[in-house]
Parts: C-alpha cells; structure tokens; sequence
C-alpha cells in the first residue's frame, strides 16, 4: 500500500507564527474612553461612596479586573488629595477621607488575598492542562507504535485530536514545546500510517472547510473599525489556522496566501491606528505645552488687586477645562506634562491664598480707617457752615479714596453710612442755595417792581411842566424826592440810567421855570419851613443814589458767593477776593450812612427853628 504523503511537512511555514503585535498591552481608543469616563465618574462620588461601591464590587461573584481596581483607587486619592489641598475644608471632612482611607486599604488587601486564590487556580489549572496534553502526546506516541488495522486506530486518532483542541490553555513556557511536539507526532502518524486515498481527500476537505471559514472571518476583521479588537481576533483565527491539519497539496500556497493577504491588511490597519493615535498624542502634547505656558506666563505677572486675581481665576478654570477636553498625550511624555500644569496651577492658588490671607491682614486697618472718616462725616453733616464744611467733605472723600480698598458685609456698611452723610450734607447746602435763589427771585420781581414805580415817579416829574407856578411844582418835587428815596432797590443793571433819567427830569423841570436849584432856596426866606426842608436836599439826593449804587453792588457780590459755595469747591481764590472786596463795600456803605445821616440832623434842627 503507498505511503501516504505528509501534509503537514508541505504546509507553509508562516501558517504556525503569527504576526507579532505592537504594544499589545496597550489600552484601545474605546477602553481608554471607558476608564477616562469611569474614572470621572468615580471622582464626582464622596470618599464614603466610592469605598463603598468597591465593597460591593468585591462581593460579586467574578473577581474586578486589576484596572478596575486600580481605577477605584486613583478615584479615592484623587478625592483625598483634593480635600487635602482645599484650605478651607472642614478638618472633620480630612479625617473622615482617612478613615475611608483605612477602609479602602482594607478592601484593597481583600481583593490582593482574592486574587492570589483565583491566581493560584488558575495556575493549577494550566498545569493540569499542561498534564492533559502531554498524556495526549504519550497516546499519540503510542498510537504510532501499534499493529492494529487503520479502520481501528483512525477514530482513536481523531478522538486524540479532538481532546487535543478542547484542551485549554497551559502556562506560555510550555505551550510552543507541546505544540512543536504534537504536530510533529501528527505528522509522523500521516508518514507512518498508510491511509487510504478516500479518507485522505476527506480529511483534506474537511481541513479546507475549516480554513475557508478561518479566511472569511479575517476579511471581514479587514473591514472592522476597532483595530485593535480586529487584531487581537486575528491572533486567535492564526491560533486556531494552526492546529486545523493540511489540505490539497495543489490548494496550500493558495489558500495560505489568501488567509496571508487579509492578515497583512489587519496588521497595516493596526499599524494605522497607532500611527495616527501618535500624531494625535503628538497634537496633544503641543496643545498641553501651550496651556501650561499660558499658566506660567499668569504666574510672571504682577497681580496687586483683588479683581485682577478673580479674573485670573477664571482665566485659570478656563485653562484647566481646556486640558479636560485634551486627549492623552505620548505616554512617556504625559505624566511629565500632566506634573508641570498640576504644579503651575498649585503655585497659582497659593499664591492667591497668600494675597488674600494678606488683603485679610490689612482690611481690618483699611475698616478702622474708614470708620473714623465715617465717624467725622456725620459729625459735621448738619452744619451749615456751607463753605468750610464743603471743604472738609471733599477732603474726607479724597482721604477714603486713597485707603485700600476693603470687601465683606462691615466695608459695605461704612460705605453706606458715609455716602449717606456726605448726601445729607449737600443736598441740605443745595437746598439752602435754591432757597437763596428763590429769596433772590423774589428779591429780583421786587425790584422790577420799584423800577416800575420809579418810571412812574419820572413820568409825573415830566407832567410838572404843566404847572403854573413854580412854588407848587417846588413842593411836588420835593414830595416826589421823599417818594423815591422811600422806594427800594432796582435791577443792577437799570440802576445808572434810571437814576440818570430822574436828574435830568427834575433838571429839565427847573430850566423849564428858568430856575437853578441854587437860586429858588435864596428866593425863599430864611425862616422858610420849605427852604430849611431842602436844605442839603441835593447833596443827600446824591449820596441816597451813591448807597443805592453800592447796595446794589453788595446784594451782587452776595449772589455771587452763594453761588460759587454751593456750585463747586475750585473757586476759592476767586471767593476771597470777592469777600475782601465786599469788606471795602461795607466799609464805604457804613460811612456813607454816617454822611447821609450827619446831613439829615443838620437839616432838621433849622426846620424846627
């Protein structure tokens, strides 16, 4: 009978290696997406939940995978850290982190005890596999020294080779040497036995069945958008290609070249991945770079006030939800870059801690200060010294500007008591110069009044030509003098021209009767009551029009200081020389009285003669 041919000698050699993966213990894309959010999900629980969760956890029946574990832990201490470096926390909230901390420690020696148990079975269970196969290796040996008929060694050898492939695992040392060793036994049992052609070519085709499958599966891990997951399913399809036996001579080179060709596409798949999760980690990198040149730049500059810290702190926040929404960069590059922002930041909200604890320090003075402005504010808020106090008020304002500025509820208070002083103060000093004002409306239609009654006095002066005889006209003229020294001030500005028409009038009036003033009292007896009446008449008539022009003047320069102490504090010097020049005025009024009255009494006593 002819010796059948070995298939397994002519099978391509590259069918028994697969093609090694790059960083296979690298996490893929989507696992590093489920642990980031796991991992913040984890962070938003309180340290007591989170040990509590891991309790449970650990209380289910399949022990968590190490990540997981590892995730739990990272979680708790980046609660802890958080709580630790929070200046304000509650001291009872740090000891409750340390006793959850205990806790978790706890548990965490639990999972250890738990995962050396699960470690310890399984390696008793590689071993037993271990054992299995080498038993199926000793019966196969043994199988190629017996006598028997094919018919009945043949389903023995199949039985052999399905034990073989329902065998699980072994440790990885052993697993390539057991291999080596059973597919060679396998193909000295081809080489040995002498089969016949009908089960042969069954054998080959049940092989290409199998195989066909193997490559339909790897065309379509080709077309897989998880590269990774793809290329670990291609590891186990070569697992599998290799323990499946030959088939056709004429069909081996083909069919591997086939299942060869999807492979090389999965593995350059793979390869992309990497490649482009590179360029990514690489884009990160640079953009971490820039966020953490950003945070040192903030740190060289100088920040003096509270409001430039607050808007640094936002800028800050901005920049660290920036760095949440960044990937991950180069692994070996990503705790260092990760270390440099985390200690930008630290530094960042030290320094701030120690500005305020400082801006603290101080704002008790800054308070005392303002108090004490406060306490002179309402001291001099009623007075009605309108000038000086208005003086000190806007001294007190300019003093409270210059001290620093203080924040909280007490710095609002003062605030507000002494806006509300200074308020009082100059809406009672406006509402003092409106009724100044008034007054001097009133004052004002007073006048425009007496100007029109001093009109009419002209007017009946001008009527006097009418007369017949100059004596009565005499009498009315001095009638009509007494009336206009009797009446008050006019308008300033009509002062001049009104007295002016009444000299000319009365002017007119005596060279209308061809007569001097001068002449009409010589005419007249001495014991003329009218005569001695007059006397002087013209010279008081004058030094009454002179008072009225410098009362005029005096009522002026009053309007004008009440404006100029109520408007604003910048015209002092214009204020003194007003006041020194109302002092001359006074003066000069004062003896012009004297004057006025010294005629007066020397005109009288001859009128009683």
């Amino acid at each position: 009978m002819e010796t059948p041919i070995n298939p397994a000698l002519n099978e391509p050699e590259e069918q028994l290696n697969a093609p090694a993966a790059p960083e296979q213990a690298t996490p893929d894309a989507k696992e590093m997406e489920q642990d980031a959010t796991e991992n913040k999900r984890l962070t938003d629980l309180s340290a007591a939940e989170l040990v509590d969760k891991f309790a449970l956890l650990l209380q289910e029946d399949t022990l968590p995978k190490r990540q997981q574990v590892e995730s739990f832990k990272s979680a708790f201490y980046k609660i802890k850290n958080r709580v630790e470096a929070d200046k304000e926390a509650d001291p009872a909230e740090v000891e409750e982190v340390e006793v959850h901390e205990q806790r978790l420690k706890d548990f965490l020696n639990i999972y250890k005890e738990k995962h050396q148990i699960d470690l310890e079975e399984l390696n008793r269970t590689l071993e037993q596999n271990r054992e299995k196969k080498q038993k199926l290796i000793a019966r196969l040996k043994e199988l190629l020294g017996s006598t028997e008929e094919f018919g009945k060694i043949s389903p023995i050898f199949h039985e052999i080779r399905t034990e073989w492939k329902e065998c699980g695992p072994v440790a990885e040392q052993y697993a390539n040497d057991l291999q080596r060793d059973y597919n060679n036994y396998v193909e000295q049992f081809y080489d040995l036995k002498q089969i016949n052609d009908e089960f042969r070519d069954y054998d080959f085709r049940k092989n290409l069945e199998q195989k066909r499958e193997l490559i339909a599966e790897a065309e379509r891990l080709t077309h897989s958008t998880e590269p990774q997951q793809a290329f670990r399913a291609l590891q186990e399809l070569h697992r599998q290609w290799r323990e499946i036996g030959p088939v056709a001579v004429d069909l081996r080179e083909p069919i591997w070249a086939e299942f060869k060709q999807h492979s090389t596409t999965i593995n350059k798949n793979h390869q992309d991945f990497f490649d482009k999760r590179k360029e990514r980690e690489e884009a990160n990198l640079e953009a971490k770079t820039k966020l953490c040149e950003e945070v040192e730049q903030m740190l060289a500059e100088p920040m003096t006030q509270a409001s430039q810290w607050d808007e640094y702190t936002k800028k800050l926040l901005k920049l660290q939800n920036e760095w949440k929404q960044i990937g991950y960069a180069p692994k070996k590059e990503n705790d260092q870059i990760y270390r440099r922002f985390r200690v930008g930041c630290d530094h960042f909200f030290e320094m701030k801690s120690e500005f305020f604890t400082r801006l603290r320090a101080n704002s008790q003075e800054s308070l005392q200060k303002k108090q004490e402005l406060l306490e002179q504010a309402e001291a001099m808020k009623d007075s009605e010294d309108w000038k000086e106090t208005t003086d000190k008020f806007i001294e007190l304002q300019r003093r409270w500007k210059e001290i620093e500025t203080v924040r909280g509820r007490q710095s609002r208070e003062v605030w507000t008591k002494f806006q509300a002083a200074c308020d009082h103060f100059f809406e009672q000093k406006k509402k003092n110069f409106q009724e100044k004002k008034a007054q001097q409306n009133d004052v004002r239609s007073e006048e425009r009044e007496n100007l029109k009654k001093k009109k009419a006095i002209i007017a009946q002066v001008q009527e006097l030509t009418h007369e017949a005889e100059f004596d009565a006209v005499r009498t009315k003229l001095a009638e009509y003098d007494a009336a206009w020294r009797e009446i008050g001030f006019v308008p300033f500005k009509m002062k001049e021209k009104i007295y002016q028409d009444y000299r000319q009038a009365v002017d007119e009036i005596y060279a209308h009767f061809n007569e001097s003033r001068n002449n009409a009292r010589r005419r007249n007896k001495p014991g003329d009551r009218g005569e001695r009446r007059n006397f002087g008449g013209d010279e008081r008539s004058q030094l009454n029009g002179r008072l009225d022009n410098l009362m005029q003047q005096l009522q002026t320069y009053d309007n004008n200081l009440s404006f100029l102490n109520v408007s604003s504090a910048k015209g002092n010097s214009l204020v003194q020389e007003i006041e020194r020049k109302k002092e001359k005025l006074e003066a000069d009024i004062a003896a012009l009285k004297e004057k006025i009255a010294a005629l007066a009494e020397k005109s009288e006593p001859e009128a009683e003669a």
